[in-house]
């Protein structure tokens, strides 16, 4: 490693460690899972680093989607904070990381115009790209048909991939494969670019986003086999021809219809006991993909035991922001419908019996 990028990862690791210490810890998390209603939730927030994303508005006049619109607006900041001040060699791979949530908008702003929502009633529903560059995503609601909204992406990185999947969007009537091309170029980038790291970067990119790229692998041939019922050729068509531990045998199982149970133990020796309970696919799936998202966090919260001048400190904490965003959502969501703990808890990544694994510990 240069000495360059030595002095980046030494500036922005202590950046990330401070950032990391700003998570939710088991107490707030007890405060928060306490809490009974919408309102108190919102006020308990005001009190945690996602209060200074939150509109000068009473709480009675806020919404839970606007709730959780504008606290996504923290982890596009730090995703912007650490992408420029990251290693210039890692640079390419966060950008593309953070183009997820650009892909999730496209998505929302289709799904929206196919059902003819107007963009007042898509927006909130977008993730905010902060000082990222964005897209016109007012331009591609108003279009008018899902062809003109592509059209509005003339010259984007997504105009080729969705042009080309347009035959089949008209054939079936369905987005479908819009939103697949869009999923297999976005992991086919972040692939290429993770294998462009050197050393320690590899390493440590590898560990996590192969892990996450072997779970969606394996949920995407799964869903697209228990609920979507697509035949075996679609379904290899559908998925990424690489992973770390997830290969191509192993999809090629799902796709056929053969029971993938044993081989999916191997790789996950530690959830044999689950995968071995399961009875019912459509009701044991979400259970599993729960499980899997928990292994990640947990190693992420790993990372920050070791060496920190490696990108995987970088990854492990946008994930776990992430995350941590994701079970927010499920509790303002449960606030506002006046859900027990007993219903929604079994949904969230973290919770108040957690201990969080601190730097330096």
């Amino acid at each position: 490693m240069s000495f360059s990028a030595v002095q980046a990862y030494a500036l922005v690791a202590t950046r990330v460690r401070a950032m990391y210490g700003s998570l939710q810890t088991r107490s707030e998390w007890e405060r928060l899972q306490s809490v009974e209603d919408l309102y108190g939730f919102i006020s308990l927030l005001r009190d945690t680093p996602y209060g200074a994303y939150l509109p000068a508005l009473d709480e009675h006049t806020l919404t839970a989607r606007r709730v959780e619109y504008e606290i996504r607006k923290r982890l596009a900041d730090d995703f912007y904070s650490i992408y420029q001040n990251a290693p210039k060699a890692v640079q390419p791979l966060l950008n593309q990381l953070f183009r997820q949530f650009e892909v999730d908008n496209i998505k929302a702003v289709l799904r929206g115009l196919e059902i003819g929502e107007k963009y007042d009633r898509i927006r909130f529903m977008l993730f905010p790209m902060g000082r990222f560059p964005t897209l016109e995503y007012a331009r591609m609601a108003e279009a008018g048909s899902i062809s003109s909204a592509v059209e509005v992406l003339n010259g984007s990185r997504y105009y080729s991939t969705l042009s080309h999947a347009l035959d089949r969007y008209h054939a079936e009537h369905s987005l479908f494969p819009l939103e697949v091309a869009l999923d297999l170029d976005l992991w086919r980038n972040i692939w290429r670019l993770l294998n462009l790291l050197k050393g320690e970067d590899h390493v440590q990119a590898l560990r996590l986003m192969g892990m996450l790229l072997d779970h969606t692998n394996l949920m995407w041939a799964s869903r697209y086999k228990i609920f979507h019922h697509l035949s075996e050729e679609e379904i290899i068509n559908y998925t990424l021809p690489f992973g770390v531990r997830v290969k191509d045998r192993l999809i090629r199982s799902v796709a056929s219809g053969e029971d993938a149970i044993p081989l999916v133990a191997e790789i996950y020796p530690d959830l044999a006991g689950l995968l071995n309970e399961m009875r019912d696919p459509v009701r044991d799936l979400p259970i599993f993909e729960f499980h899997l998202q928990r292994r990640f966090r947990d190693t992420c919260q790993k990372t920050f035991l070791g060496d920190p001048f490696h990108v995987g400190i970088l990854l492990g904490y946008l994930f776990l922001l992430e995350m941590e965003i994701q079970d927010l959502t499920v509790l303002l969501e449960a606030k506002s419908l006046g859900l027990s703990s007993s219903v929604y808890q079994s949904y969230l990544l973290f919770s108040a019996a957690d201990e969080q694994i601190q730097p330096g510990r």
